[in-house]
């Protein structure tokens, strides 16, 4: 009996590290759409774009969100996006200045916006039957006069997400965390039509 059950432990350990030790795609869903307010007075003079987004993240893959863990840690396993975090974070950016009412173009002339990922932490606290996840993306944005490179604004904005304790699918609320994180950076970046290409 006790060989039976050490043998159906040993199964279970190997399937759970197993699936620890892989790269597994989550999807991405930003709220900035639905959340987002226009600004009283958007510059309409000049167009802006985001001219470029880096990602300065000490990692190998750019599409690296977060990595698994089993009982006894973070594993080689990892969370990630189904296209870069930079492509990600751009689209998101551009989207939310679009809907905030500003002139989004890429004429001469113009404003342009480059963004630094410059770190991506999210920590995950377990319990028995919950767990609750947390994140803090750190974005380093700069305006600059396009043409001769003249640096008008530049800031770094930290951006916070949180899920609620529940269920044990870290993956998704993973996912979801890093959503709020960017979407909370991009309201504090957009709305503020005195920083953002005011």
């Amino acid at each position: 009996m006790n060989d039976k059950l050490s043998a159906l432990v040993l199964v279970g350990l190997s399937l759970t590290t197993g699936c620890a030790m892989t790269r597994e795609t989550v999807p991405l869903h930003t709220y900035t759409v639905a959340n987002i307010s226009r600004v009283a007075h958007p510059n309409q003079t000049r167009p802006v774009t985001v001219a470029r987004v880096v990602d300065k993240r000490n990692i190998s893959d750019p599409a690296y969100l977060f990595h698994k863990f089993n009982t006894y840690g973070p594993t080689t396993g990892s969370f990630v996006a189904q296209r870069p975090i930079a492509d990600i974070v751009k689209d998101c950016l551009l989207d939310a200045m679009n809907r905030a009412g500003y002139l989004i173009n890429d004429e001469a002339d113009r404003l342009s916006i480059i963004c630094e990922i410059q770190d991506l932490d999210i920590e995950s606290k377990t319990g028995m039957w919950s767990h609750e996840i947390s994140s803090e993306l750190a974005l380093k944005l700069t305006i600059m006069q396009d043409g001769d490179d003249r640096v008008l604004w530049r800031d770094t904005i930290i951006g916070r997400g949180r899920t609620p304790r529940g269920g044990f699918t870290y993956g998704r609320d993973t996912a979801k965390c890093f959503s709020l994180a960017l979407d909370d950076a991009t309201r504090q970046f957009v709305e503020n039509e005195r920083r953002c290409c005011g």
